[in-house]
């Protein structure tokens, strides 16, 4: 029970007293308009974070800042934007990384699903916290890993085997042959990955 229910929906691009305008730098209600190199309309100007909208999360701002001052000084960037764990720290956590079901369908892209529930995981067991599961998105044709979603016990710890598996262009064999140790929350992943495609996974893929 509770007196009050905070609700706080959304976030904006804080943008106030930056004299884009000044500037010349192109930007609307969303925030500042960068390309894929992070570039402004303005080829010396820059803009991560935040200011730009997306995932406003202060891990992926961070590595679009890296990115850009390796791309200044002449390097190519060496990390993969595309794939972040996004993190809700409540009770119990939740974590996702790479695409949701709606992705696949809205880009055309033929997938299956896998589950496993933490009541059936000796660590969460443990831990008195079964409450959640594992579900894992791949791709129907060759079983690489699109999206993992992750809601229980320390799921901001386990999203990041989803974020290396997907950054990585893995399969879902390439995770079920690797061996997880046990008793340990990761095991649900494991489990997940195996109930894509059921015992068919257990055998090496074709060549």
């Amino acid at each position: 029970e509770a007196e009050l229910l905070l609700v706080a929906i959304g976030r904006v691009p804080y943008i106030k007293g930056l004299n884009l305008e000044m500037a010349g730098i192109n930007y609307d209600r969303h925030g500042i308009k960068v390309n894929d190199q992070l570039m402004t309309n303005k080829d010396d100007i820059y803009a991560v974070g935040d200011v730009i909208g997306g995932s406003m999360l202060a891990h992926v701002a961070s590595a679009q800042a890296i990115a850009v001052v390796e791309r200044i000084m002449g390097l190519e960037p060496a990390i993969n934007l595309e794939v972040w764990p996004d993190c809700t720290f409540m009770s119990p956590q939740v974590a996702s990384a790479g695409m949701t079901e709606e992705d696949c369908i809205s880009r055309g892209i033929a997938y299956k699903t896998g589950k496993f529930s933490f009541s059936a995981n000796g660590k969460a067991l443990s831990m008195g916290e079964t409450e959640g599961f594992v579900k894992v998105i791949a791709s129907e044709a060759d079983e690489k890993i699109l999206g993992m979603h992750i809601l229980g016990p320390n799921a901001s710890d386990l999203i990041h085997e989803a974020a290396v598996a997907i950054s990585n262009g893995l399969t879902v064999h390439e995770v079920t042959s690797t061996i997880h140790a046990h008793p340990t929350l990761a095991e649900a992943i494991h489990e997940a990955m195996h109930s894509v495609n059921g015992e068919a996974l257990h055998a090496a893929p074709p060549k």
